[in-house]
C-alpha cells in the first residue's frame, strides 16, 4: 500500500475519507487518526484526523481555518455566556 492509498480499517472506520495519511503529518504523525484530550462534555479519545479528508497540499490552510473557526466560536460563547450572569 502506497502512503497516499486510505488503509481498509481507516475506510471502514471513517468511509467519507478519500486520501492515506499525510507523511509526517504534524496532528497524526501518518497515522490518520489523532488523540483528542477529554474537555467539557467531550471524551477523550482517537478522532480522524484532517488529513484523511483533504489533498495534503491543503492540511495546513484547513488547520489554519479550523483554529480561526474555533477561536471565534469560543469567543461568542464566552461572551453569550458572560451576558446571562
Amino acid at each position: 500500500m502506497s502512503n497516499n492509498e486510505l488503509s481498509g480499517e481507516l475506510r471502514a472506520k471513517y468511509p467519507t475519507a478519500h486520501h492515506g495519511p499525510m507523511p509526517g503529518c504534524p496532528h497524526c504523525q501518518g497515522t490518520g487518526e489523532r488523540w483528542v484530550n477529554a474537555r467539557g462534555s467531550f471524551k477523550a479519545g482517537y478522532r480522524p484526523c484532517m488529513c484523511i479528508f483533504v489533498e495534503h497540499k491543503h492540511v495546513a490552510l484547513v488547520a489554519e481555518m479550523f483554529q480561526e473557526m474555533i477561536a471565534r466560536e469560543k469567543a461568542r460563547l464566552e461572551q453569550k455566556g458572560n451576558q446571562s450572569g
